[in-house]
């Protein structure tokens, strides 16, 4: 869900996708292998799905410095240089940690004519960040059934959203790293997001080529159509 330095129009691909999709009676959204990304898109896409707002709740903000020494700055790149100066804008705390300040309370608006059909959403351990988040509000909205394993990630907080890297220049890698730490309110569970249909793989499937938790959806699909 990243496009940084990119053309791409994931509003203007969404609002088109979703188009074309009117006349399927039942959708199946495979989220499995989302790590995460900008979590505009995973709004956009909760947007297409939600038939009343929905408010995402606020988080406190942490991060271990104040101003990054140019030393070590000078080796990292990001989108927005301003992360390495917070001079002015952090708290310190008696955990020597500096609070910044809050990421707002979010509230997203289905759009004029959301999917009308029925939904499922395929999950799994690779959810983390904004795959993890989007499955949260799936779920916490109805908008869709999760079918699947348990995600990734924790509800409790996450240290992506404002990130740095760095390239090691002998041999390639990038490495990020990650520059605050966010905290959901409240005493979320320390866990990841349950399907409300766990479905996990099995050997004898893998061996036959087939997708456990698609075919644990097509059931539900056939669950509904008896109906």
């Amino acid at each position: 869900m990243l496009f940084w330095r990119s053309e791409f129009k994931p509003d203007a691909y969404l609002t088109q996708t979703f188009a074309a999709l009117r006349g399927v009676p039942c959708l199946i959204i495979d989220l499995r292998r989302n790590e995460g990304g900008d979590d505009a898109v995973g709004r956009g896409v909760l947007s297409h799905l939600l038939r009343a707002p929905l408010t995402l709740p606020a988080y406190g903000v942490e991060s271990a410095y104040e101003r990054l020494p140019y030393g070590l700055a000078r080796f990292l790149d990001t989108w927005d240089f301003g992360l390495f100066d917070r001079t002015g804008q952090a708290t310190k705390t008696a955990a020597r940690y500096r609070r910044l300040a809050d990421k707002p309370a979010c509230r997203v608006d289905p759009v004029a004519a959301p999917y009308p059909g029925r939904r499922l959403v395929l999950v799994g351990p690779q959810n983390s960040s904004t795959g993890l988040l989007l499955a949260r509000d799936i779920q916490r909205s109805g908008a869709a059934l999760l079918v699947g394993q348990p995600t990734g990630g924790n509800p409790r907080g996450l240290n992506g959203g404002r990130l740095a890297w760095i390239h090691l220049p002998a041999c390639g890698v990038g490495v990020d790293i990650p520059l605050i730490a966010a905290f959901a309110p409240g005493d979320p569970p320390d866990a990841g997001v349950l399907p409300d249909e766990p479905a996990a793989p099995r050997w004898a499937d893998a061996v036959a080529g087939a997708d456990t938790e698609f075919q644990a959806a097509r059931v539900v699909i056939a669950r509904w159509r008896e109906r």
